[in-house]
């Protein structure tokens, strides 16, 4: 029995209430592993054998560029390093750009600037498990750029069967010009299907993307933010406009997101089963920042309509969780809620997974007159909202946590999820001593180096229970939850880390 299967063991012994047997999930802690001089993992792939690939990348956080080495590494399935090969680039004028795995293939995109053209041309290409990159690679997209390092905005996306790539091409802000965007549908052997260019009616200025989804016959779908003025002289905000380009008419449409007279201050979108653009989000009221509902929308690129759309305001209940009674009697809306996740049911539904989170400064000034700025990460409660295909909210939970740092950018804060069949797994840091309390009024700020990593299920009905996994100082590493990989239906693989060390967590459910 080696080291790491007695230190498993012995975790279960100390924290679970039960034999870890009789648990509907296991935990598997990896080897710990050094970083090498001014080295880190980048990435996490994608999963083969049980085991999974990352890139590394050497060079210091601060001071890495395109044009670091990368290696590729892979780790087994019992979360052992078994590779870590310099990924070589055939010549020097190559940078790196983007790495993906899917279909057991691992796809490679690199990026060329021509100085004396000023042009940067974006290439696609695979690498062998080796890290040896295919020297015929295809050039996908050269744009013309200003400046030596000036860089147009490329993006690549998937589409949902992993069939396709939409490649976006941004070109660079130019505060009076009207909006652009060229986008290229790929095949996985780089073959192009179309090039695509689209002006919009809005000056660079005024319009900027949120996100972008291409489906599995080629329809691309766009979320935009664009200003609007408002009546208060000197005030603006954003609205969110989406449109689909049509593969088979080459044709764009634009869908109407209004909510009466409510307006969309958080939104995100997935593309279902059939083909269906999913919305869900947050809304307010058109004259106040403050949340007051979730919405569901459903768009169908058939009838080029929305199909379903459904607002539900937050209740008095629900609102006294985060605030005082008497602010949630008088409607008071949450500030801070970000979107973490949008998940397909088979039923048609989606699973909304949000979070608290605020970042701001504070300066103090010494009696020196010497100024210090304080930046401040908060990421507390996570609200899950399940939602059937009619847009009716079945329940709503809320889970409290309260993780705040400063000065680091939250790395051991937030939380990694996975959907198991019909129930939905949490996973993040907590104060040891409330591994099972789920009382909001028992919050506690997080020391990250006592904490105790938790589990959180919430089954059908929307019930929660939380339960202790393992100790941070047991494992000698501290959970990432940002930084996971739900590699199969049933295993989430996370990143644990300390200083120089750090290893594998495996959660088969």
């Amino acid at each position: 029995m080696n080291l790491k299967t007695i230190t498993t063991i012995l975790i279960g012994f100390l924290l679970f209430p039960t034999n870890s047997n009789s648990q509907d999930f296991k935990v598997t802690l990896g080897e710990i592993h050094k970083n090498p001089a001014k080295s880190w993992i980048s990435s996490l792939l994608g999963e083969k054998d049980g085991g999974i690939y990352a890139i590394r990348i050497k060079g210091g956080l601060l001071t890495y560029s395109s044009k670091s080495d990368r290696y590729l590494e892979y780790y087994d399935s019992k979360l052992k390093i078994k590779k870590s090969k310099l990924i070589s680039l055939p010549d020097k004028s190559l940078e790196y750009f983007k790495f993906a795995y899917f279909n057991d293939k691992l796809f490679c995109f690199l990026i060329r600037y021509d100085k004396k053209e000023k042009t940067n041309t974006l290439y696609g290409t695979d690498i062998d498990e080796n890290g040896k990159v295919n020297n015929k690679m295809v050039e996908i997209s050269k744009v013309e750029v200003d400046g030596k390092r000036s860089r147009n905005d490329f993006d690549i996306r998937v589409s949902p069967d992993s069939t396709k790539f939409l490649i976006i091409n941004i070109p660079d802000y130019e505060r009076k010009a009207t909006q652009k965007v060229e986008l290229k549908i790929l095949d996985t052997e780089y073959k192009e299907f179309e090039t695509i260019a689209i002006e919009f009616p809005y000056k660079d200025k005024d319009f900027g993307f949120h996100s972008f989804a291409i489906d599995t016959i080629g329809n691309i779908h766009m979320l935009a933010e664009v200003k609007k003025e408002t009546k208060e002289k000197g005030t603006s905000r954003y609205e969110y406009k989406i449109y689909t380009y049509f593969k088979k008419s080459e044709s764009l449409h634009e869908y109407k997101v209004e909510l009466n007279k409510n307006y969309i201050s958080r939104i995100s979108m997935k593309i279902d089963k059939m083909n269906n653009l999913v919305c869900a989000g947050f809304y307010s009221d058109k004259n106040s920042f403050n949340m007051k509902g979730i919405f569901y929308m459903r768009i169908n690129p058939d009838i080029k309509d929305v199909d379903v759309i459904k607002t539900t305001d937050f209740t008095k209940n629900f609102l006294q969780l985060f605030m005082s009674e008497r602010r949630a009697k008088k409607q008071k809306g949450l500030h801070h809620l970000v979107i973490r996740g949008l998940v397909l049911k088979e039923d048609g539904g989606i699973i909304l997974l949000s979070e608290y989170y605020h970042y701001y400064t504070t300066t103090t000034t010494d009696s020196r007159g010497n100024t210090r700025t304080t930046h401040h990460y908060v990421y507390n409660d996570i609200v899950v909202a399940n939602i059937d295909k009619s847009g009716t909210i079945e329940w709503w939970t809320h889970i409290p946590k309260n993780q705040h740092t400063t000065n680091d950018g939250g790395p051991f804060s937030s939380f990694s999820y996975a959907l198991k069949e019909d129930k939905i797994h949490i996973i993040f840091n907590e104060h040891k001593k409330l591994v099972n309390d789920l009382s909001p009024e028992k919050r506690r700020n997080v020391p990250f180096r006592k904490s105790i990593t938790v589990l959180v299920t919430i089954d059908t009905k929307g019930k929660a229970k939380k339960k202790p996994l393992f100790q941070a100082k047991e494992g000698k590493t501290i959970v990432r939850p940002k930084f996971y990989l739900q590699s199969s239906n049933n295993q989430l693989i996370m990143f644990a880390q300390l200083s120089k060390s750090y290893r594998f967590v495996k959660m088969n459910f």
